[in-house]
């Protein structure tokens, strides 16, 4: 395991730190590997060709996530175990 720091501007430290307390995370680190683990998944899934869609439960309007281009011969590590 490799160790990396950050350094956020005061909002973003609140933010993963908000998640932090609203998930029940550990940690704050737990928040950015999870965050890391759903991009991952998501880039991922549009490079496969699907799309990623929210949908309201009451209207059912329909929300489609765009991620940033990603070429398709990158090389993404991604999966469970991480």
């Amino acid at each position: 395991m490799r160790k990396v720091q950050f350094e956020f501007a005061d909002e973003t430290y609140a933010a993963v730190n908000n998640l932090a307390e609203i998930t029940g995370a550990r940690s704050m680190s737990a928040v950015i590997r999870d965050a890391l683990k759903t991009y991952a998944w998501l880039v991922d899934e549009q490079r496969a060709g699907r799309k990623i869609l929210s949908q309201d439960p009451k209207t059912h309007e329909t929300r489609e996530l765009v991620t940033l281009a990603v070429p398709t011969n990158a090389v993404l590590v991604s999966g469970s175990g991480r």
